[in-house]
Parts: structure tokens; C-alpha cells; sequence
């Protein structure tokens, strides 16, 4: 499966957050480049949730997947047989019509915040497409879009959240995620019956045989065992006579194996 996927075991589990101000701040001090990149995107993934139609009136919006890919990649859809390009910058005019739409504005803090000094004043991330976007940001944005289509698709179909680009940034500058087993899990975990009782899945490189464990939360709940057992089977198309074998945890520590003296066979 490593082979045929492509896809890094990593030494860093892939976790999808945004980051806090705390760690933001640290971000910008060890790893500039870095942070100037995540900065780029976020504000491109605003602009494009700014400029679709209609927009959304949630607290907490997201861009979809096909309309951040056709911002960042113009052309994307488009059947006049034009090349596709990266999108193009903003004029002045284009941004005030932007900030009237979302009714955004800039401010002045009078006191000192964040580590900006009093009197500071920002201006609306909007101003920000008014210049190209950079390189890595791109490449970035890419991964974003293959991130939640390709590896561990959302729950909610088309919907592509703020916290996959932090990843996406740390994949951009080679940083290697363990995305192997959470696509094992992705594809795996959201289908199964009893799917809330599926905590983890581990997935061991051996030499001649790879093996594939998924974990649940509790080994004395025999009714949800033998469901995922059956789920699995059901979805990965295994033969109802393919034998996968079961053991608690503490069972394995003690023998320190995974999968001699399994109790449950079938």
C-alpha cells in the first residue's frame, strides 16, 4: 500500500489546526518564510471565500473546494480552451468593491495588542490581492486542494476548512507528515457501522507482509467488535470467509505481539 500510494509514513503525526497566536508568534520568529507563507495563504483563502456567491452568513464560513481551487487557478473550468493560469491581482477598485460586499473596515488599536504597539493600523486582508501571490503560497494552495480530495477527504463533501492549511504549509516546505495511515483511517473509519467506537489505525511496513490494525475503544463490547469486524469486511470486499483476527491491547503488551494468541478468529 506504501508503494502503490506514494505516500510518506512521516515522523510527524498530520494534524489539521490553526495555529494560535502564541504559536504564530513563535512561527514567525524560528521559521519566517514559513509563517509568511501560511500568512499568504489565509488571506487568500478569505479573499476567496469574500469573492463567492452567494456569501455565507455562518459565524464560522468555509471556501469550497472547487471554488478555492477556481480562484487560485484560473481557468480551471473553463471550456474556451484557454491555458490555466494562477489568478491574477486585484485592482483598487475590485478590493473597495470587496470590502463594501463583506463590510469589512480598518482599524487602529489604541492600546498596545499581540505585540503591536498602540496606534497601530490594519488594514483589511483584502489589500493583499492587490499583490501577486508568491511561489510557495501556490504551491501551498495545491496541497491544500489535494490534501482534502485526494488524502483524507471532509465529512462534508465540497467543504474545505481553515485548519488543513497549516499542513498544507508544512507539507510545502518538506516537512514530512505521516499521511499514510490517516488516509487508511479517512477511507476506512467514516464508513464503518459503529464508526464513533474507531479511535485509531496503524498501519506496519513489514517485510514480507503488511499489517493493517484498527483500533476501537473498548475490547469487552463484543457487539461493537464483531459489527466493525463485519463493517470492514462489508467495505473493503473481503470474502465473508476471510479470517481477521482480534486482540485487546493489554493482551498484546503482554505478549508484546499484535497478533498471536488472538481471541477472536473470523
Amino acid at each position: 500500500m506504501h508503494k502503490i500510494s506514494g505516500l510518506p509514513m512521516g515522523q510527524m503525526l498530520y494534524q489539521e489546526y490553526f495555529p494560535s497566536n502564541h504559536e504564530l508568534s513563535q512561527l514567525k520568529d524560528r521559521m519566517p518564510d514559513r509563517y509568511e507563507t501560511l500568512w499568504d495563504l489565509t488571506c487568500h483563502y478569505h479573499i476567496a471565500l469574500a469573492q463567492s456567491e452567494p456569501l455565507a452568513k455562518r459565524t464560522k464560513s468555509n471556501v469550497s473546494l472547487k471554488q478555492f481551487a477556481s480562484y487560485l487557478f484560473r481557468n480551471l473550468e473553463s471550456n474556451s480552451g484557454e491555458d490555466i493560469c494562477e489568478l491574477a491581482t486585484l485592482t483598487p477598485s475590485e478590493v473597495n468593491g470587496l470590502l463594501k460586499k463583506i463590510d469589512a473596515h480598518s482599524y487602529t488599536i489604541s492600546s498596545p495588542e499581540s505585540g503591536f504597539p498602540a496606534g497601530t493600523k490594519f488594514k483589511s486582508f483584502l489589500w493583499h490581492a492587490t499583490a501577486p501571490i508568491q511561489p510557495m503560497t501556490l504551491l501551498a494552495g495545491y496541497l491544500t486542494i489535494w490534501l482534502k480530495k485526494c488524502v483524507v477527504p471532509y465529512q462534508s463533501g465540497d467543504t474545505l476548512p481553515l485548519e488543513v492549511l497549516y499542513p498544507a504549509v508544512q507539507l510545502a516546505y518538506k516537512k514530512e507528515l505521516s499521511l499514510l495511515p490517516v488516509m487508511v483511517l479517512a477511507l476506512v473509519g467514516d464508513q464503518l457501522d459503529y464508526s464513533d467506537n474507531v479511535c485509531g489505525a496503524v498501519l506496519s511496513i513489514r517485510f514480507n507482509e503488511d499489517i493493517l490494525s484498527v483500533w476501537n475503544r473498548n475490547a469487552s463490547d463484543h457487539q461493537a467488535v464483531m459489527t466493525l469486524r463485519d463493517s470492514i469486511k462489508r467495505h473493503l470486499k473481503l470474502p465473508h470467509s476471510y479470517v481477521m483476527e482480534y486482540k485487546p491491547h493489554d493482551a498484546s503488551l503482554r505478549d508484546h505481539s499484535s497478533y498471536r494468541n488472538t481471541w477472536l478468529r473470523g
